[in-house]
């Protein structure tokens, strides 16, 4: 089958496409930027031994990013949901690798790795499931 040529309108879609896709990168650079700081701030939560998770500055959060989409002129709700969203990840990328530090091993350790997938393996929005006993018993 021949290619046509591209009309005025499919090259203004196309730049609009490319346009959403540096966007689309952007955010997921910020989003990794997010995790690197939320790894941060809980290691020295666990060093000066505080609770990782804190229920009062996500609804903080939360509530900072619905008020802001409002005056964006962003349905504050959907938002809000995007941001649970945003907090869940930055928690899944945080836990394993704080725990880990804690114990004096890397998340690309052999029990770095089998924390992590277990971390991630969790049930959605339950705790983190962690093993209480040591997975493998040398003898």
């Amino acid at each position: 089958m021949p290619k046509r040529a591209r009309t005025g309108g499919e090259e203004s879609l196309q730049g609009g496409r490319r346009e959403l896709e540096r966007v689309d990168l952007e955010l997921v650079a910020l989003l990794r930027a997010r995790c690197e700081l939320v790894e941060r701030l809980w290691e020295r939560k666990r060093t000066e031994g505080l609770p990782l998770d804190d229920p009062s500055q996500e609804r903080r959060v939360l509530g900072r990013a619905a008020h802001a989409a409002a005056g964006q002129g962003l349905d504050p709700v959907e938002v809000e949901r995007i941001f649970q969203g945003v907090i869940a990840l930055g928690k899944r990328w945080a836990r394993p690798r704080v725990i880990l530090a804690g114990r004096g091993e890397g998340i690309e350790s052999p029990s770095g790795r089998l924390v992590a997938g277990l971390v991630r393996s969790r049930p959605r929005g339950g705790p983190p499931v962690l093993p209480t006993e040591p997975i493998v018993k040398c003898t």
